[in-house]
């Protein structure tokens, strides 16, 4: 059995975007998929300023250039996709995920949905337990929401020391890829070793 682990954020629109892409490849049944959740920062794109340095006219030109792709690639695939205004964490939202087992690839395609086509606030708790509801959950996360982050902020210790930066990342063995633009390899790569 071959696994193929892949390191996503709800808040990554380059995760959403490999998300969808990954789910329409079809895989052998002798490759296991383990969606891992790792918390990023925040990049949303600030409005210039009068007195803007040139590195910060570098990052926010290169942040709304990133935006104009992703934009651009999610019309191509007819992938529906809406940056969201306000500043929406998904910590919670994605601290859920390692609780889940049968259900996490629903969960995370309607966690996806709610944040990149709804703008959704995925730290609501009202906003999870309607996640949970869809897809026939019974976990408690009122009660250990705290332990739960705890857990996804460990994790995502673990994944950097192996050398995780950023998501979307995907993990054959111990080598590593960044970005969905290696999919076709990674497919070459596990169609080699089945």
């Amino acid at each position: 059995m071959t696994i193929l682990k892949i390191y996503f954020d709800f808040k990554s629109p380059e995760s959403y975007l490999a998300f969808h892409q990954t789910r329409k490849i079809s895989f052998r049944d002798s490759i296991q998929i383990e969606w891992k959740p790792f918390l990023t920062k925040n990049k949303t794109t600030s409005l210039p300023k009068d007195n803007e340095t040139k590195g910060e006219t570098h990052i926010r030109i290169r942040e709304e250039h990133k935006k104009f792709i992703n934009l651009k690639y999610s019309k191509i695939l007819n992938i529906p996709m809406r940056y969201p205004e306000e500043d929406f964490q998904t910590d919670l939202a994605l601290a859920i995920t390692s609780q889940l087992k049968k259900e996490a690839e629903k969960y995370i395609a309607l966690a996806f949905d709610y944040y990149w086509q709804k703008n959704q606030d995925l730290n609501s708790l009202e906003v999870l337990e309607n996640l949970l509801t869809k897809i026939s959950s019974d976990i408690n996360i009122s009660e250990n929401s705290n332990s739960l982050i705890d857990a996804l902020r460990d994790d995502t210790a673990i994944a950097k020391e192996h050398g995780v930066i950023s998501t979307p990342t995907y993990q054959i063995g111990e080598e590593l890829f960044l970005g969905r633009e290696h999919l076709p390899w990674i497919q070459q790569i596990l169609k080699d070793q089945s």
